[in-house]
């Protein structure tokens, strides 16, 4: 019974997975098309509808990762968790980039995201290369990434993490509102 139970869970998995791989296909092929601000309302309500259906939070992250990166039009969406004195990466989507790079453990107070679990302000950049606590400047422009929007995950006044966004365009004003609502989601 219990390799059963992990068959099934690893079988939701998978298709969770391969769904999420099918959106960002789709996503990726509509890129700079009309309905991006039609695409950002529905951002909310699919971070919600992804909460409501995860118990597990690592899928849940994962799929709110991944509804960022589709909704928002952006290359890259990182979530990291509070883990004692550092961010933990626990979700990636977007820009293939790996859970154990040098960013998946970031000392709060230290580089962009950890400048953001230390004041718990949000922060919008739309020129990387300018700003002092991007970490990893030769990365961004090896990736054309020019822009960075991070908010913290706040419960009530409880820092929970920090979620990231990067781009190779300007974030509107619009996607950076829609980032800090779904913070507020997930927190």
């Amino acid at each position: 019974p219990q390799d059963e139970l992990h068959l099934i869970r690893f079988a939701k998995m998978i298709a969770l997975s391969v769904e999420n791989a099918w959106n960002y296909q789709a996503a990726y092929e509509a890129r700079r098309t009309p309905t991006a601000i039609s695409s950002l309302a529905e951002l909310a309500p699919e971070i919600a509808r992804i909460l409501d259906a995860n118990a597990d939070t690592r899928l849940a992250l994962q799929a709110c990762a991944e509804a960022v990166v589709l909704h928002a039009d952006v290359a890259l969406a990182r979530i990291w968790l509070v883990e004692g004195t550092v961010l933990q990466l626990r979700a990636s989507a977007g820009l293939l980039m790996h859970h154990d790079d040098i960013r998946a453990r970031v000392p709060i107070g230290q580089f962009s995201v950890g400048h953001i679990a230390q004041t718990r302000q949000p922060l919008l950049i739309n020129s990387i290369l300018d700003y002092p606590h991007i970490h990893d400047k030769e990365w961004s422009q090896r990736e054309g990434m020019t822009s960075f929007a991070a908010c913290p995950l706040l419960a009530d006044t409880e820092m929970e993490g920090v979620m990231a966004i990067f781009d190779n365009k300007p974030i509107s004003t619009a996607a950076f509102t829609a980032l800090n609502t779904a913070a507020r989601d997930i927190a």
